[in-house]
């Protein structure tokens, strides 16, 4: 289920720049936002250092809560959830292929799924093509891959199986890390990814390769969502989401969010987060990735979601 924003129809339309100061930047009309969850934290614990992992027993995803928060996503109205490549069913990662832990573990929810789910995978054929045994048996939703990709990857490799996928109805969703990217580059992607994820920490960069590859992709008759990816932590006040932050960061022992667009505060910076890069035309919707869960996934559902919403109502009185 998309949901309606309010944005600006001269942002949403205008290629050239746009200036956020700009007293004609207003919102004045309504379009239709993706939202998307990334659920990779439900994963076995991947935050163990190398030598507790050998000393410690294997944990286990669980999957029962894994099953309960795909459910949630989709009934409280997102239009579709994703295991990345830090997802993992053991703990032991670093000691054994965890390849396709993700995607092993999609087709098993979709399955029961009613809504869609991605995997992601190294974009190699031999992987996509694995990818595609698993996940084109489906129910009543859809699953779907998401290949990481940059100038150096090679689309000629990837051909046969991007087009064995569409051809099982497995959804391609396209990751990209890099705001510079080429035409060439877009026209590939255009002619490939059901969807886009930018992980881009800058509104202004991201609004510029999202143009390029609508265009890209309108050039073939195709409507291509580019989507962007925030990390979010939520909390009843912007002080308790700091302290939130930083606890998760320290237990995790990585920095949290790099090289992403993120917002630590309350469910109403979230949504002013969410309203400004789509307002802006930097974005048809988002990929929010949640720092802890379940947590901050009964926030988007109880709070964000409904809070979109709610303001949405407000702008077509």
């Amino acid at each position: 289920m998309t949901i309606q924003l309010a944005a600006s129809a001269r942002a949403l339309t205008t290629p050239t720049p746009v200036d956020v100061n700009d007293t004609s930047i207003v919102p004045d009309t309504l379009t239709t936002a993706w939202i998307g969850v990334d659920l990779s934290a439900f994963g076995a614990d991947s935050g163990l250092a190398m030598n507790l992992a050998q000393e410690l027993p294997i944990e286990r995803v669980n999957v029962r809560r894994l099953e309960a928060g795909v459910q949630a996503a989709h009934k409280g109205g997102l239009d579709f959830v994703s295991l990345g490549c830090s997802f993992h069913t053991r703990s032991d990662y670093r000691i054994r292929d965890c390849t396709l832990d993700a995607t092993n573990m999609v087709a098993e929810l979709a399955e029961h799924s009613t809504g869609g789910i991605f995997a992601e995978v190294p974009a190699k054929a031999r992987h996509i093509n694995q990818a595609i045994d698993l996940l084109a048996p489906q129910s009543e939703g859809w699953a779907g891959i998401t290949i990481a990709v940059d100038e150096n990857t090679s689309y000629k490799e990837l051909a046969e199986s991007l087009k064995a996928a569409r051809q099982a109805g497995v959804r391609i969703a396209v990751l990209l890390s890099d705001a510079q990217i080429s035409h060439e580059l877009a026209e590939n992607i255009a002619q490939v990814a059901d969807v886009v994820r930018l992980r881009i920490t800058d509104p202004h960069s991201a609004r510029e390769t999202r143009f390029m590859i609508r265009a890209a992709a309108q050039a073939h008759g195709r409507e291509l969502p580019v989507l962007a990816e925030l990390g979010i932590v939520i909390s009843a006040s912007l002080q308790a989401a700091e302290e939130r932050s930083v606890l998760i960061s320290e237990m995790m022992g990585v920095q949290l969010f790099e090289g992403m667009a993120s917002t630590i505060g309350t469910v109403y910076d979230v949504a002013d987060t969410i309203e400004s890069w789509v307002g802006l035309g930097a974005a048809d919707g988002v990929v929010l990735i949640p720092a802890s869960l379940p947590t901050d996934l009964a926030s988007i559902l109880r709070g964000v979601i409904p809070l979109l919403q709610e303001r949405t109502a407000l702008d077509q009185k």
